[in-house]
């Protein structure tokens, strides 16, 4: 017998529990299903069998509460049900019909009383397990309430296992560097591996990653949870908090708690781990009261063996006797002062401007950025401009602008000099230099070597810094930097994933304003010269409305001081009408179309030709193409009349239209509405 929970109940699952509903499970659905093997795999993406073989359906009689990621549904099919076989029962949302749980049994019969027969009474009940699985489907009643209870007996043999533990280990062991917290930076590892609390075995098989802490304890959690018919298992939780002590939860299940660690304002771990089991222990105190012994009472041989290695008074530090007290000082070590460090060196978060290899950090409140200058003088900067945008330049040695780019203020992704078929050339990196790791003098005139390590940062360090205006990030899977204005606004740099690199900004609320993407290929930035059309050119647009940004050519008027751009290609502050109108190459001097200019408008127009029309004779009867004759000559002799032609023997004035004829001429065409750019 085999049992699944589908695929669709955990899409459902997942679609309820995000609109805040609960998960029902209301409905056992019996079936007879023809050549099923109960020893086979059953398909998640099975499906309700057909109508023909569903034998009975019934409400869900009961449900019960077996642990926080566990509930139970049973039905009893009483003595008035029956008859039928079934060899396939189901647990279904009646509402939806989605099916949660599935099982293939061997098939059973089920017979209702009747003619003085006894029937049977079958009961059938599902545990259903998934993370959350009490609170999404709101059961709070026990199973025990309706079930019979084997637990209690087998939770007081495990409670007797816990108890013997705790005479070998203590309230808690730990082996090694098991559930050590580990600093690096503002991020902390728990080691994975095997501990022991409250007397429960339980391992960490994962070292768990905990984010900023200050002022605060780390625990560990260790609960023996399970049900009747699963395996039991410790439960291995870390916690952070600043008091915790042992706990029962929702479940009912008992968690022993332990402080592992201690965090302080500095964000200084202090181990709190007992090491061993109670006999490594006593053995470790006795270790260390011999050690004490062995200090306090030297032998003989320990006494001479100090004498001869005595340093004679003759010996000298720096030149300084050993016959007295020695005041050293920093210089003495040839060391930095802390003074002359704090002068020196730049701290970790620092708001101060400085200087990296060749690269310089100002802290210009409104255009905070970075400059990488070349021996030779010339130097290339990167400045959040006012917190808004992103501007790239260059200087030549004497300090005149060669060029300025800004980073688009809008999302999307920019383009490479490829993107315009120009040629691609690729990217050279450049290696950084960071700042020393500061002294290690004695303490009070310089900083200790942890002192140091903690204050300034490495020429190599994965720590988040600050440096003038500019935050550096570690996040992991998106570090990068932020330039900061005093007011508040963000321009931010960021590595996507390792995959491209983002260009965004935000406002002083936190929203995003825009994001940029860098294209994932070699080439060159392209600036909007290189890649815009003109402002002026007329653009066919394939409908009836203006995009933002634009202005249909429709003979309007515009404002020449807010679009000085469009002002240089219409002079006048007024577009052209080209609504209905086809655009014409100007001749500039071809000889085709002379006399022209730009913008000049031309009316339409027939080229001269001829006809050749055909005229038959008044009589009353209908001529053929046979009677059709050709006319050439000057209108001279006939008064220029038109020539009576008819094919019923009528006459009439003029030739007869008929065709692709009109009141204008024209090609073949395609409407388009011809808009500019409003620049």
């Amino acid at each position: 017998m085999s049992s699944v929970i589908t695929l669709d109940f955990e899409k459902w699952k997942a679609q309820q529990t995000a609109a805040g509903n609960p998960v029902v499970l209301d409905e056992f659905v019996f079936a007879y299903v023809p050549n099923l093997d109960p020893s086979q795999a059953i398909s998640r993406d099975e499906k309700l069998p057909a109508a023909n073989h569903i034998v009975h359906r019934q409400a869900v009689n009961k449900t019960g509460l077996a642990s926080e990621n566990a509930v139970a549904y049973s039905v009893t099919l009483g003595t008035e049900v029956g008859n039928f076989d079934f060899n396939w029962i189901g647990l279904i949302n009646k509402a939806s019909g989605i099916i949660g749980m599935i099982t293939h049994a061997p098939a059973q019969k089920k017979i209702k009383t009747a003619n003085g027969l006894q029937g049977n009474v079958l009961t059938r009940s599902f545990l259903l397990e998934f993370e959350g699985a009490a609170k999404e489907t709101a059961i709070t009643t026990t199973a025990e309430t309706w079930q019979i209870d084997f637990t209690a007996r087998l939770t007081g043999m495990d409670d007797m296992q816990r108890l013997i533990n705790t005479d070998s280990y203590g309230e808690a062991a730990f082996f090694g560097d098991s559930f050590a917290v580990i600093r690096n930076g503002d991020q902390y590892t728990v080691k994975k591996g095997l501990a022991y609390v409250g007397g429960l075995r339980g391992v960490l098989e994962y070292d768990q990653t905990l984010s900023y802490m200050r002022n605060t304890r780390v625990y560990a959690d260790f609960s023996y949870q399970g049900n009747l018919v699963s395996q039991w298992k410790t439960v291995v939780k870390i916690t952070v908090a600043n008091d915790m002590k042992n706990y029962v939860d929702a479940a009912g299940y008992p968690h022993y708690v332990f402080a592992i660690a201690s965090v302080d304002g500095n964000g200084d771990v202090t181990d709190l781990r007992s090491q061993g089991t109670l006999s490594d222990r006593d053995i470790a105190d006795l270790n260390k009261e011999l050690g004490k012994i062995k200090r306090d009472y030297a032998t003989n041989a320990a006494l001479t063996a100090v004498n001869h290695n005595a340093v004679p008074n003759s010996r000298k530090i720096n030149g300084k006797s050993l016959t007295d007290d020695i005041n050293l000082t920093a210089h003495d070590v040839d060391a930095y002062s802390k003074s002359e460090s704090d002068n020196k060196y730049l701290p970790y978060h620092s708001n101060a401007a400085a200087q990296v290899g060749a690269l310089h950090i100002n802290n210009n409140d409104l255009w905070p950025g970075m400059i990488f200058q070349s021996s030779d003088g010339h130097k290339v900067g990167i400045e959040g401009s006012q917190g808004k945008f992103l501007s790239i330049w260059a200087n030549d040695p004497d300090g005149n602008r060669r060029y300025t780019i800004g980073t688009p203020q809008k999302n999307g992704k920019l383009a490479t000099l490829d993107d315009i078929n120009s040629q691609c050339y690729t990217k050279t990196e450049s290696d950084g230099r960071y700042h020393p790791a500061g002294n290690y003098a004695l303490q009070g005139e310089s900083y200790t070597k942890s002192e140091t390590d903690n204050k300034y940062l490495p020429y190599h360090s994965n720590a988040t810094a600050q440096v003038g205006a500019l935050h550096i990030n570690n996040n992991g899977l998106w570090p990068g930097m932020i330039f900061q204005s005093s007011d508040g606004h963000k321009v931010g740099i960021e590595g996507s994933r390792g995959k491209f690199l983002s260009i965004w900004a935000n406002d002083p609320d936190g929203n995003r304003r825009y994001t940029v993407g860098t294209p994932q290929k070699n080439g060159l930035l392209a600036t909007l010269d290189d890649i815009n059309i003109p402002v002026g050119v007329p653009l066919p647009w394939p409908h009836a409305n203006t995009p933002a940004g634009y202005f249909e050519c429709n003979g309007q008027r515009f404002d020449k001081s807010g679009y000085p751009k469009l002002a240089e290609a219409y002079p006048a502050g007024q577009l052209p009408d080209l609504r209905g109108e086809f655009i014409r190459g100007l001749d500039n001097f071809r000889g085709v179309d002379p006399s022209r200019g730009a913008l000049s408008w031309q009316n339409q127009q027939v080229q001269y030709h001829a006809h050749v029309g055909g005229h038959g004779g008044r009589a009353g009867g209908r001529f053929g193409i046979t009677t059709q004759w050709g006319y050439s000559g000057s209108y001279s002799d006939d008064g220029k009349q038109p020539l009576p032609i008819t094919n019923d023997g009528s006459d009439f004035d003029g030739f007869t239209n008929n065709g692709a004829v009109g009141n204008e001429t024209r090609p073949r065409n395609i409407a388009f509405l011809y808009i500019v750019r409003a620049a």
